[in-house]
């Protein structure tokens, strides 16, 4: 950092405050922080074409000592389409954690965004969500998330705080699961219900005992335009129980099964129950924590 004649890596002060701000049309001083999102072409169109209709208006960038840009990337890109000197700030000791942070309470970052962040950090749970989400493109992150944990749906804080925890064995199964769910995207098109649920009751009933892939494929895809329409997992799977045993005289009931293993999961006891009272209670809590997973 030189500071003398009033210079930065390149920059003038123009303000002197608690922070100061610094001007340049340096753009070679700055530097992307890893782990922060790429910034798409359409939003750095957006910030052009308002500042072309509206004018800029002061609102600095945030650097690191290292000149690593923390907040403002986008205007940044934006500032040297259109040649507009840079305003920065230095904020020392500022990193990843920062980046994210300030991101936190706002809907600037998506969760791909944050996985994309997380996976450059080598953040091990995030590189086998990513090299998922690269692999299956025909599918989406809850439809993965699914396959790597066998129930549920992501939820966005623990994605955005980094606390996503998958293992090898995981990731391994979550590769059988998906293989065998990307058979059915030529049917899906003929379904009477939501895609999404139906991909995630295929890859929960999978590993549930009892059930034979091979006759769930074949079952779903011949009745494929027959089958009860659902609105929720749980009625996507109620319906490939009743295309499943269409025809055969010893039933398996898939969505009994599902039942106790999300009971399981949730540790509410609704099968391990006496009695009415104790099995209402279950039963009760048991809903809402589907009502949670979005099941």
């Amino acid at each position: 950092m030189n500071e003398e004649n009033g210079e930065i890596l390149g920059g003038t002060p123009v303000e002197e405050s608690s922070k100061k701000i610094y001007i340049t049309k340096d753009y070679s001083i700055f530097k992307k922080l890893t782990g922060n999102r790429s910034t798409e072409l359409e939003r750095i169109t957006k910030i052009c074409d308002s500042i072309r209709e509206v004018g800029y208006i002061t609102s600095p960038i945030l650097v690191n000592e290292n000149m690593e840009v923390i907040d403002g990337q986008g205007r940044l890109e934006a500032f040297k389409e259109l040649g507009i000197p840079v305003e920065y700030i230095i904020q020392e000791g500022t990193g990843i954690k920062e980046c994210i942070s300030m991101n936190v309470y706002q809907t600037n970052w998506s969760a791909i965004d944050y996985i994309k962040s997380y996976k450059d950090l080598n953040y091990k749970s995030y590189v086998l969500y990513y090299k998922l989400i690269e692999k299956y493109k025909n599918l989406n992150l809850t439809t993965i998330y699914t396959a790597l944990t066998g129930y549920g749906r992501p939820e966005l804080k623990p994605i955005r705080e980094g606390n996503l925890n998958f293992t090898d064995e995981q990731y391994e199964e979550a590769i059988k699961r998906l293989d065998y769910l990307e058979k059915f995207i030529p049917y899906f098109s003929k379904v009477n219900g939501k895609v999404g649920q139906l991909q995630r009751a295929i890859l929960i009933c999978y590993p549930l005992e009892g059930v034979d892939k091979e006759r769930m494929f074949e079952k779903i895809i011949n009745n494929v335009r027959t089958m009860t329409p659902w609105i929720t997992v749980a009625g996507a799977i109620q319906s490939i129980e009743e295309a499943y045993n269409r025809n055969i005289r010893n039933h398996i009931y898939i969505f009994t099964e599902y039942r106790k293993s999300v009971d399981k999961r949730a540790g509410k006891g609704f099968y391990e129950a006496t009695t009415n009272a104790q099995r209402k209670m279950a039963y009760d809590r048991l809903n809402s924590y589907n009502e949670q997973q979005g099941e």
